[in-house]
């Protein structure tokens, strides 16, 4: 396996660069805009910025793993988004990471990109998408599809069947019943029960979870 260097320096950095450890592989660095203001002291490898990264290797000597979390859809993730097709378009490759506690039925349909994290649970049949987060303890059940680039966050449980779309945030706990659909870029608070089908470009929360905003779709640039 090729080492990696992380994109991110900050506290989901450190839980992918935990999941990797324990997967033997080797991290060479990790990247932030500003190396000086991070404590070296933390990390048993490099810090650099992400041009430091373009100078010193080559693409395919390295594999790069996503440590940026997001915790609102659209314009978070638009930007996340953008960094990862910045590095494709120079020839890098991306990782995700499977973490050895973590339960991963065979019959699921994981993408190489997409990270399990510690305790959390893949039922069969379930899909994960590009670059999709399953955080710490969350739970997809039977015959899921998780978008890319969605984020479920610790403690999140999803019944049999759900959809999310691409680009979403489910809060920490939020739980979301069968035969859900939730669109793309969407915000699903903390603590929220999920009993209907959400929109794309909305945010809800509460018991049971109800519109609070809607999320402007971003424009991309011309």
């Amino acid at each position: 396996m090729k080492p990696v260097v992380i994109l991110g320096c900050g506290g989901h950095a450190s839980v992918v660069s935990s999941a990797l450890l324990t997967q033997n592989r080797m991290i060479l660095a990790s990247t932030t805009p500003d190396p000086k203001a991070v404590n070296r002291s933390l990390y048993a490898w490099e810090i650099i910025t992400d041009e430091d990264l373009l100078a010193r290797y080559n693409p395919d000597d390295i594999e790069l793993a996503l440590g940026i979390g997001w915790t609102s859809p659209n314009n978070a993730t638009f930007w996340v988004q953008r960094i990862v097709q910045r590095f494709l378009e120079k020839g890098f490759q991306f990782t995700g990471c499977r973490h050895p506690f973590a339960w991963i039925a065979p019959e699921a349909c994981i993408d190489p990109t997409a990270q399990i994290h510690a305790g959390a649970v893949i039922q069969p049949r379930a899909t994960i998408g590009p670059f999709a987060i399953i955080n710490t303890r969350a739970s997809v059940d039977h015959d899921c599809t998780i978008g890319a680039f969605s984020h479920l966050a610790p403690g999140v449980t999803l019944s049999g069947s759900v959809k999310v779309g691409d680009g979403c945030h489910i809060g920490t706990g939020a739980s979301v019943i069968d035969q859900i659909e939730i669109g793309t870029e969407c915000l699903i608070a903390a603590g929220s029960v999920v009993v209907s089908s959400v929109p794309a470009n909305s945010k809800v929360r509460g018991v049971p979870a109800k519109p609070f905003f809607t999320v402007a779709q971003h424009q991309p640039d011309t």
